[in-house]
């Protein structure tokens, strides 16, 4: 993804991968949905999540984020509901 780009919902399965280069991912709630799942491999690489949207991401899942600091990610800027697993896998670059 190298685009700026909005969206209700994002699903990322096990064993999918998003490659995220640049850009900003909007997610937004419409009739009070809105929600960005990872369960599979998100590189998130410059790109930044945002909106309204909730994020859920799932103990299996590999992140590939700018910095980590208490669970919190930099490049997650969402307003919704995070909920972030224990057991995912961050790498830093």
């Amino acid at each position: 993804l190298n685009q700026d780009i909005t969206l209700n919902n994002l699903f990322i399965e096990e064993g999918a991968e998003l490659v995220m280069n640049s850009g900003i991912v909007q997610i937004v709630k419409s009739c009070d949905q809105g929600t960005l799942a990872c369960n599979g491999i998100m590189n998130l690489g410059e790109s930044e999540i945002r909106g309204d949207g909730d994020l859920v991401i799932g103990a299996g899942s590999l992140l590939y984020c700018k910095s980590l600091q208490d669970n919190n990610i930099s490049n997650f800027k969402v307003t919704g509901r995070k909920s972030i697993s224990s057991n995912v896998r961050f790498f830093t670059f």
